[in-house]
């Protein structure tokens, strides 16, 4: 299996005449100095009438006669004695010339249909700058033998997300049967040792999760997959940050491994090599991850306390009690005060970072401003912001948990918290609400919705800003302190995550959503 050739961005003008287009939003400036009207663009992909009978395979006859057949309008697809119709919204003669370029070896057309749509919709844009997204290397790295492990286990996620698009039961049982062998070469790989630090190991393993958050298996919880992330990142060391390609593959794995830690209050996975504390001392993208690992372990401290404080109700004196539960909380909410002054240091520094770092970005801005709706992000720092916002809200809501946990306390008699202390409920809560608005507010950025002029962009890259924005919308569905509008909005972004673009594990189910941020009842989301 090859990756089918670098697929065109441009209008569709532009694709049919075969020239460069200049790709602006929503229309380019070439159409208009031919005096042509732009037709816009689009990034629906054509699926062919899948192989008839189940036992047929692929020639190179049909091959050929797909190559020279004229792409439809409506696009039908018989699985199983159902027929179904896809509907493509701007039918172009050249689109499938243009998405589908060259023959892949053993591949139906549908499976490189399938491979063009996932790259097209969830694979980042590769830009200049290395900023770190969502598998922005992987079409440079999909070789041509068609057989390796990174192909293998994109070819599965990729006929996933189709499968979600048109419901064939056909491509869901490739997927899984694609997924299975992944898994088989995978353990291979790492068994023999050989070529286990390759970055299309890493990326394998990353797509391995990527397939639970499409597919919806396990709400997209990584817990099958972390040990292996960790086991890498730790064999691959500090060279892997020395090309964008890795760098970006470690901040992803490093994602992964928040989500789990946050799932299961383990800290077993966190840190890798200690790399992450370390390179945050000089750079604020690691200084990002390093305060959510400092947040986490925090977080995890505080529920620790919290059942500590419940058993210790049973063994020690009133007076030893009152002493002891008053150092803990001096200490532990102290903690938690001084990390969320580090997020205020963080979004100070961040600006002159940008500036010098990433051209043509644009640059973060102070806690609540984003709400105003007179700031645009691009895609990629719109993630960033809603992650690091995200570390903020879960601590938030971690002190005010214990906090007024110690205050229910003190009502029954059995202990009062420091009247200093429960001053703070009031701002605590406050930040929780301005918190999760700049959260939401940056949601139509990171999706790629909205152009910098505020207009909607006809076919966004959105599944690529959402595999990576799933999890903090999760956690704020679970959040009681979020507003009723705040609530509904967050909604509606999951059921769209859901319906159009295809993530299932975006629906988020009562029994998973309602532990998640209560640190006094703190479970494992899966069992």
């Amino acid at each position: 299996m090859v990756f089918p050739g670098r697929f065109s961005t441009g209008c569709i003008r532009c694709r049919q005449r075969k020239i460069k287009c200049d790709e602006t939003k929503p229309t380019c400036h070439r159409c208009d100095v031919y005096g042509l009207p732009c037709p816009g663009y689009t990034d629906q992909f054509p699926f062919r009438q899948p192989l008839k009978g189940p036992g047929r395979k692929s020639s190179k006859a049909d091959l050929s006669h797909c190559k020279s057949s004229k792409p439809p309008q409506y696009v039908k697809t018989n699985c199983n004695g159902h027929e179904r119709a896809w509907k493509l919204a701007r039918p172009v003669q050249s689109q499938r010339t243009t998405l589908v370029m060259s023959p892949i070896i053993d591949l139906c057309e549908d499976d490189r249909a399938s491979l063009s749509y996932f790259i097209h919709r969830f694979v980042a844009r590769n830009r200049a700058d290395s900023y770190p997204s969502n598998m922005t290397c992987l079409p440079t790295i999909l070789t041509h033998d068609g057989h390796g492990l990174l192909e293998v286990t994109t070819l599965s996620v990729a006929q996933m997300a189709a499968y979600n698009q048109l419901g064939c039961d056909r491509l869901r049982v490739q997927s899984y049967r694609n997924y299975g062998r992944a898994i088989g070469m995978l353990q291979d790989t790492i068994s023999s040792g050989q070529g286990v630090t390759d970055d299309k190991v890493l990326a394998a393993v990353l797509l391995l999760c990527t397939f639970k958050d499409i597919s919806g298996e396990g709400f997209g919880d990584p817990s099958e997959h972390v040990s292996g992330l960790y086991f890498l990142l730790e064999m691959r060391g500090l060279e892997q940050l020395a090309t964008g390609r890795g760098f970006e593959l470690y901040i992803l794995s490093l994602l992964r491994l928040h989500v789990y830690s946050f799932l299961h209050d383990d800290d077993t996975y966190s840190d890798p090599g200690g790399m992450e504390h370390f390179l945050g001392l000089f750079d604020p993208l690691m200084r990002a991850m390093s305060l959510t690992t400092e947040m986490l372990h925090l977080r995890h401290v505080l529920v620790r306390s919290m059942r500590g404080m419940q058993q210790s109700t049973e063994t020690l004196s009133p007076c030893t009690q009152r002493c002891y539960e008053d150092a803990v909380d001096a200490q532990l909410l102290e903690e938690c005060f001084q990390t969320l002054y580090k997020f205020d240091d963080w979004d100070e520094e961040a600006p002159v970072y940008w500036r010098n770092t990433f051209e043509g970005r644009t640059v973060p801005i102070a806690l609540g401003k984003v709400a105003t709706g007179s700031h645009y992000y691009d895609p990629e720092t719109a993630c960033t912001i809603i992650l690091i916002r995200l570390s903020r809200l879960i601590l938030l809501i971690s002190a005010l948990e214990y906090l007024e946990a110690r205050v229910q306390q003190g009502a029954r008699g059995e202990c009062a918290v420091g009247r200093g202390w429960t001053d703070c409920l009031h701002a605590l809560e406050h930040d929780v609400h301005i918190t999760i608005d700049d959260m939401l507010s940056c949601v139509p950025y990171a999706l790629a919705e909205v152009d910098p002029s505020g207009q909607p962009v006809p076919t966004p890259n959105d599944g690529a800003g959402a595999l990576i924005i799933l999890q903090p919308l999760k956690i704020i569905t679970s959040c009681q302190r979020a507003t009723s509008k705040q609530l509904l909005v967050c909604e509606s972004f999951l059921a769209r995550m859901n319906r159009a673009i295809g993530i299932k594990s975006a629906i988020v189910l009562q029994k998973e959503a309602s532990p998640l941020l209560n640190i006094a009842e703190t479970r494992s989301v899966v069992t």
